[in-house]
């Protein structure tokens, strides 16, 4: 599954673009999410996007040998962010799998040789964040590994059903924990979520789109289900009382 977002920071990239107009900012915008979800960018493309872009606005982005448009700066966050969401979940992996035997997945160590351009005019994050990440040692990733993929499970539905539950909450944490404790890993939240939005987005269940009701003990049917039409209401009420009070 491709990531759905990109580490943005809102400071540093206002500095990054004091030289242009509020046009030109939300060309640029345009053009940086155009990379992050379809790669290196053609002239044709970033004239089909934004009409009439700007010359201060392609000079933030750099030229390959094949002549497509790229920001490195953005390149190089979204390597780092796939690295350490697999650091991740390899520990977790570990941390389960103890009893068995674990080949980690092999890991980059360095950014390619393509992406190792300068980072001018991009500053979506602070230069320094991080910059200590890789020394990390296992054990304490590992205990870290379950309060990351909460904050993923979350984030994953607050951007798919448009919702705003926390992290902090001590239920959500509860459920979550629980599915973790039996062994799913973070892509059976994802799926569930995604199956769930599908089925209930245009009809009252959506109300339901909510930690207790699909992280709970009924989670296992919600993953392994077929993809299905939605439920009446009355059907899905029923459902949804019954489960909640058994995993009380």
């Amino acid at each position: 599954m491709k990531d759905p977002a990109f580490l943005f920071y809102s400071g540093d990239f206002l500095t990054g673009v004091v030289d242009l107009t509020m046009e030109e900012r939300g060309q640029y915008i345009t053009l940086l999410c155009l990379q992050h979800q379809k790669g290196r960018l053609s002239k044709k493309v970033i004239s089909l996007t934004v009409t009439g872009v700007s010359k201060d606005v392609i000079s933030k982005f750099d030229v390959d040998d094949n002549g497509l448009y790229f920001n490195a700066r953005l390149e190089n966050e979204v390597i780092k962010r796939a690295k350490h969401s697999e650091r991740q979940k390899e520990n977790i992996n570990k941390r389960w799998n103890k009893n068995t035997d674990y080949i980690p997945t092999t890991i980059p160590t360095t950014i390619p040789k393509t992406y190792q351009t300068d980072t001018k005019n991009i500053p979506l994050e602070n230069e320094n964040e991080n910059i200590n990440e890789d020394v990390i040692v296992v054990e304490s990733e590992c205990e870290n590994g379950r309060s990351q993929n909460i904050t993923e499970i979350i984030a994953y539905l607050n951007m798919t059903a448009g919702t705003n539950y926390r992290t902090s909450s001590k239920a959500t944490q509860r459920h979550i924990g629980a599915r973790l404790n039996e062994g799913f890993v973070l892509d059976d939240f994802k799926r569930v979520i995604s199956k769930k939005y599908d089925e209930w987005k245009d009809s009252k269940m959506a109300a339901y789109l909510r930690p207790e009701t699909l992280f709970g003990n009924k989670f296992e049917s919600y993953l392994n289900q077929p993809d299905v039409k939605p439920k009446s209401s009355n059907q899905f009420l029923a459902m949804v009382r019954e489960d909640e009070e058994n995993d009380a």
